[in-house]
C-alpha cells in the first residue's frame, strides 16, 4: 500500500502532529507512506525518522497557488502512483480533488478535524470517497452542515503520543496556579478564561494564570488583562515544559461537542496531553446550564463562553485539592485506553483498505 497524507505545511499544530504521528507509525510498519506540505518544524523530524517529503507549499490560499498546486500535485501523482490521498485540512482536498481528475488509480480521502465556520468552503471535506472524522458530534456535522454521504463517513478519534506526558505526573511540582497551552487566536475561548480569572481573583487573591503559546490574538489578551486590572504571565514554550508545573489545565473552547451519555466526545489534544500528565482538567461541552459546571470522574465540564461557569469551577477545584486529584488520575486511565496512535493507525489503515 503507498500512502500519501497531504497538509498545508508541517510546522507545530494538532493536525501537523496527528500527521506526523500517523506517517511514523505507518512507517514502522513498513507502509509506504509519503506526506506532501510547505515547510514547517516538522520537516527536520520526517527526514530523520525517514518518511519522504514533497514540498508543496499551500499555506497561503491564492489562486495563483492553487492552479499552480493543481499542476505540481499532477506530475507528483502520474509518477508516484500512490494508492491512497489523504487529505487532513480544507485548501489541499481542493487541490488534491482536482488534481486527481486526471487518475483512475488514486483514491481520494479527508478527514474533518473540527467545526468549520464556512460551510460552502468546507464541503470539498465531504467528497472523499471516505470522510475519517474525530468524533461522533462531528460526524452529524458532515453529514447534515457539509453534505457527506453517511455510508462513506467513519468516526477515528486522535491518537496522542504519549512521551513525554505519560512520565510527567512523576516529575509535578505544582506551584504554577491556574494554565492553559495553545495557539492564541479567538475560537480558543482564551478571553472568556480570563474574564473568569479576574472574578477567581476577588476570592482567592493569590491565584495565578499562565497562558502558554502565541497567535494573532495575544495582543487582544494582553488588552483584556489590562482592562481588567488583573497580572497574567504570558508565556512560550512546549506543553511538556509547564505541564508538570500546573495546578490546573483549563481549556475553554468555543467550538465544542454536545454532552451525550454513551459517546466519546473529542475534548482536544491539550487536554488529554493534560490528562496523561495527572493534571486536573476544566473544559466546555454544549449542553451544560451556563453558569455552572458538571463534574465528570475525569474532567470538569463548563458551557463555552461561560465566564462565571469557568470561575466556579475553578474555585471548587482550589477549594477541593483530593477530589481533583482522583479526577486526574482517572483521566489518565481514560486516555491511555482510548485515544493511542495505534488505535488510530489501525483505524485508519482498515479505512484505505476498505476501498482497494
Amino acid at each position: 500500500m503507498k500512502v500519501f497524507l497531504m497538509v498545508p505545511e508541517m510546522d507545530l499544530g494538532g493536525v501537523e502532529e496527528g500527521t506526523f504521528d500517523l506517517a511514523s507509525e505507518m512507517k514502522k510498519m513498513d507502509i509506504d507512506v509519503t506526506i506532501i506540505s510547505g515547510t514547517g518544524r516538522y520537516i527536520p523530524l520526517l527526514k530523520k525518522a525517514g518518511i519522504k517529503w514533497f514540498d508543496l507549499p499551500t499555506s497561503r490560499k491564492t489562486p495563483g497557488i492553487f492552479l499552480k498546486s493543481v499542476m505540481k500535485l499532477r506530475e507528483i501523482l502520474k509518477t508516484e502512483q500512490p494508492d491512497i490521498l489523504h487529505c487532513r485540512s480544507r485548501f489541499p482536498a481542493w487541490i488534491a480533488y482536482y488534481a486527481l481528475s486526471a487518475s483512475e488509480k488514486t483514491k481520494f480521502i479527508t478527514s474533518i478535524h473540527g467545526f468549520y465556520s464556512c460551510p460552502l468552503y468546507s464541503k470539498i471535506l465531504a467528497k472523499g470517497e471516505r470522510v475519517i472524522v474525530i468524533s461522533d458530534t462531528l460526524k452529524q456535522f458532515a453529514i447534515q452542515k457539509l453534505g457527506a454521504n453517511p455510508e462513506s463517513v467513519r468516526v477515528i478519534h486522535n491518537g496522542i503520543r504519549f512521551e513525554p506526558y505519560i512520565n510527567l505526573g512523576a516529575e509535578k511540582q505544582g506551584g504554577g496556579g491556574v494554565g492553559l497551552v495553545g495557539r492564541l487566536t479567538k475560537l480558543k475561548g482564551y478571553q472568556y478564561l480570563i474574564q473568569a480569572f479576574a472574578l477567581v481573583k476577588t476570592t482567592i487573591s493569590d491565584a495565578d494564570l499562565w497562558i502558554i503559546g502565541n497567535g494573532p490574538f495575544k495582543k487582544n489578551l494582553e488588552m483584556l488583562c489590562s482592562n481588567l486590572g488583573i497580572s497574567v504571565r504570558f508565556l512560550e514554550g512546549r506543553a511538556s515544559e509547564y505541564l508538570p508545573r500546573m495546578d490546573l489545565l483549563v481549556a475553554p473552547h468555543i467550538e465544542t461537542e454536545t454532552i451525550k451519555e454513551g459517546i466519546t466526545p473529542w475534548l482536544g489534544r491539550t487536554v488529554y496531553e493534560a490528562e496523561l500528565s495527572e493534571v486536573p482538567v476544566i473544559t466546555t461541552l454544549n449542553g451544560i446550564p451556563k453558569g455552572t459546571f458538571v463534574k465528570t470522574d475525569t474532567e470538569i465540564l463548563t458551557s463555552p463562553c461561560d465566564s462565571q461557569g469557568i470561575a466556579k469551577a475553578i474555585v471548587f477545584a482550589v477549594h477541593h485539592p483530593e477530589e481533583i486529584r482522583v479526577m486526574a488520575k482517572n483521566g489518565k486511565n481514560f486516555v491511555i485506553n482510548h485515544f493511542s496512535i495505534e488505535q488510530m493507525v489501525s483505524k485508519t489503515l482498515r479505512v484505505y483498505q476498505e476501498i482497494l
